[in-house]
């Protein structure tokens, strides 16, 4: 648990830190932008399957991408929408860290691919929809501005029966208003199906900075 609270609080004060950094530029939209955002995300996940018992994980949620908006009201968005399932990524992080203990070879083996899974395990231990091609579309040319989303890419769920990650086609849509200049409060629904038929349902809710 306390684990569990720290990478909340580590993610909450990357996201104000973000926040932070206000641009000079102008809030003209159009053209080549990124957005990153961080909350607090929940999933629920389903099976029909009979001896599948159906549970739920909270996360940290985290949304980010880069794009085009081809108009102040319209933009194009290539990125990732996700949950991560906090408590099974601080478990592997721990695991990982006493493997790489010792001085024997499988301390060195440990240490040497540690890159990949410190970077890799967010995304494995999560549900996700990566790759995604995602529609923004503001009411008004400039902040403040509600504004709705819809996406369709790869899905991605990590399930704690079989221990592993199974992939389908994910789809999100999505609400929001940008209530100061390039910062917006976000709520995203994810959805998707896997190749067993998990069927994972994330509700993620944060804090988004667009970088105009």
């Amino acid at each position: 648990m306390k684990q569990k609270k720290l990478v909340h609080l580590s993610g909450i004060a990357l996201l104000l830190l973000l926040l932070s950094v206000n641009s000079l530029a102008d809030e003209n939209r159009k053209g080549v932008f990124a957005s990153f955002g961080l909350g607090l995300g929940y999933t629920h996940i389903t099976c029909p399957d009979p001896s599948f018992t159906a549970y739920s994980v909270t996360g940290l949620a985290a949304t980010g991408g880069i794009g085009f908006a081809p108009s102040n009201k319209t933009s194009i968005l290539f990125g990732f929408k996700s949950n991560v399932f906090t408590d099974e990524v601080a478990a592997i992080w721990k695991d990982w860290a006493d493997k790489m203990q010792g001085d024997n070879l499988g301390a060195v083996g440990a240490i040497l691919v540690s890159p990949f899974v410190f970077s890799l395990s967010p995304l494995i231990r999560s549900h996700s929809i990566f790759g995604i091609v995602e529609i923004d579309q503001f009411f008004r040319e400039s902040s403040p501005s509600f504004f709705l989303s819809g996406s369709v890419g790869g899905g991605l769920v990590y399930n704690k029966y079989t221990e592993q990650p199974e992939g389908g086609f994910g789809v999100s849509a999505g609400a929001g208003y940008e209530f100061a200049r390039k910062i917006a409060v976000s709520f995203d629904v994810l959805y998707n199906s896997s190749e067993n038929r998990v069927q994972p349902f994330s509700v993620l809710i944060g804090l988004k900075k667009f970088f105009y």
